[in-house]
């Protein structure tokens, strides 16, 4: 899936993490409404956004 930059297996509440780069928030809506969500067997998802002022601190 186009933008998404890396995807891991997880234990806990969560099945897997996906982190997810584009260009535009609309991009980035578009590829969890459009793409992930309509992946077989993907039943829910939970969307977390980063506050870029704080990224890497």
């Amino acid at each position: 899936i186009n933008y998404v930059k890396e995807a891991r297996g997880t234990f806990g509440v969560y099945d897997i993490f996906v982190k997810i780069e584009a260009p535009t928030q609309r991009d980035i809506e578009n590829v969890i409404t459009k793409k992930i969500r309509k992946v077989k067997n993907v039943l829910s998802t939970t969307t977390l956004s980063v506050i870029p002022e704080q990224d890497g601190k």
